[in-house]
């Protein structure tokens, strides 16, 4: 007989270690704290990937999946927040990890991963935890990231 529950744990597993998510192509962009040489003055680049303001539909996108999935979870209901992951997803891999928009999709991917993962069958205690871990640190991440921050 066939496990069911053993899939969206393997899937969480790889994209919890990062084996699942998409790698963007490298940019143009300056690494932090390079040193470039213009015209034989040397400056300072600053951090271009931390400085980029966050894409507001990605934001709110995220932000929907943060409150839908602590509702859900609170209320003990099955639903699936896929389709709107799926709105942000060319933005979100075609981001710089380390940007505000990288991050927020990374977490709130992370977010409906374990989510689907519970709604499944089976699904372990711990879980939750990582459930609830996953969740504070995308409510973190926007509230660092706020557009009108």
């Amino acid at each position: 007989m066939p496990k069911r529950w053993i899939w969206p744990f393997c899937c969480m597993f790889l994209l919890t270690a990062g084996c699942g998510t998409a790698q963007s192509a490298p940019t143009n962009t300056v690494a932090v704290n390079q040193t470039v040489s213009n015209g034989g003055s040397n400056q300072t680049a600053i951090g271009t990937a931390e400085k980029q303001p966050v894409n507001p539909h990605l934001y709110q996108v995220c932000e929907t999946i943060y409150h839908g999935v602590s509702k859900t979870i609170a209320e003990n209901r099955n639903v699936s927040y896929d389709q709107q992951l799926e709105t942000i997803t060319d933005l979100g891999t075609s981001s710089a990890p380390s940007s505000p928009n990288g991050i927020l999709f990374e977490q709130a991917e992370a977010v409906v991963t374990i989510a689907d993962a519970i709604n499944g069958e089976g699904a372990p205690a711990s879980a939750y935890s990582k459930l609830q871990t996953a969740l504070d640190a995308l409510e973190k991440s926007l509230q660092k990231y706020h557009p009108n921050a």
